[in-house]
């Protein structure tokens, strides 16, 4: 049979015994908590606070309210709501023409979103990847920029 673990005062004894000391002995104090804090944004607190702005939108193969697909317009909107450090979007298309998707052409808006995008490395994550009826990939998926 197994010995249960000390409890209690026994537990006290027990760290005694073995030089374990106690928990709020093993806390780091105030003072020392603070200079490990300090050293460790030392390299930050010089330069100020780090913001990063990001934005994430769905934004349907660039389908806008008046079904018109417009990827410089829907761009230009996202960009106008902050000064974008990284930008998010779902929903992709390469080679999906209407009727499979609304108002859409067959032209590469992954391509498109790096060309509305200059100065950002613009990543694919896509989702969908089969043959076209004319020898193209169909895509369709997400972006960051």
């Amino acid at each position: 049979m197994r010995a249960s673990p000390p409890r209690g005062r026994a537990l006290g004894a027990a760290r005694r015994a073995h030089d374990i000391p106690p928990k709020r002995a093993m806390r780091a104090s105030p003072r020392r908590g603070r200079a490990l804090g300090a050293a460790r944004r030392a390299p930050f607190a010089r330069r100020g606070p780090r913001v990063i702005r990001l934005v994430t939108w769905n934004v349907q193969w660039f389908l806008g309210l008046d079904g018109r697909v417009d990827p410089a317009r829907v761009i230009a909107h996202a960009r106008s709501l902050a000064d974008v450090d990284v930008l998010c979007v779902q929903e992709l298309a390469d080679n999906f023409p209407d009727p499979r998707l609304e108002g859409n052409d067959d032209g590469d808006q992954f391509a498109m979103l790096a060309e509305l995008l200059p100065g950002y490395t613009v990543v694919h994550g896509v989702g969908t990847d089969h043959p076209g009826d004319d020898g193209r990939r169909r895509r369709f998926g997400n972006a960051i920029a």
